[in-house]
């Protein structure tokens, strides 16, 4: 990163502020590198957890839910928002059950794909998406719960039936950063 980039923009007044419980939104006036006034709007949202749960040899994928942002339900892996301060691995056991059905004792490990997380849009928004993959013990899950087969053609169809992109990329992550086996000779 260019720091002397960086200094060579300037933020003057701020126009407006709109705030909500998870979402921020910020109207000010900048200066950019060349001299150009701006008016830029920004904003600051919760970060979100997307989580892969793993159990036996398969992924748990929820029912399909209504998304108001789309007029429609669409299929996602669980995830949930993140509170400013929180713990991405400490709201796993909270939206396994609320997603699932699946209890806190069935859950035998979580882990972080990035400790960072990803910048959702690093041009209006500090939103990150941390992706953790959680192994579970088998047990009952909630109705319409899908298991869907935990190997690499299965989740590339997976991914490709998601329009999630949160979810589609945190799918795509644990799969590059998976070692899989070769697939055997079916003749």
């Amino acid at each position: 990163m260019d720091d002397a980039y960086d200094r060579s923009w300037r933020r003057g007044a701020t126009i407006t502020t709109i705030e909500s419980r998870w979402l921020r939104v910020i109207a000010e006036h900048y200066t950019d590198d060349a001299g150009r006034p701006l008016e830029y709007w920004r904003i600051e949202r919760a970060s979100s957890v997307i989580i892969i749960p793993l159990v036996a040899d398969a992924i748990l994928v929820p029912p399909a839910s209504y998304r108001p942002g789309v007029a429609r339900c669409t299929r996602d892996l669980p995830g949930g928002r993140l509170a400013a301060g929180s713990n991405p691995l400490a709201m796993v056991a909270p939206i396994l059950a609320r997603e699932l059905g699946v209890g806190a004792e069935r859950l035998v490990d979580a882990t972080l794909l990035d400790t960072r997380g990803w910048m959702v849009d690093s041009a209006v928004s500090d939103q990150r998406v941390y992706g953790v993959v959680a192994t579970l013990l088998p047990g009952p899950v909630a109705t319409g719960v899908e298991h869907i087969p935990a190997d690499a053609a299965a989740i590339t169809a997976l991914i490709d039936s998601l329009e999630c992109l949160q979810c589609r990329a945190v799918l795509t992550e644990w799969l590059r950063q998976t070692t899989w086996p070769e697939p055997r000779d079916r003749a």
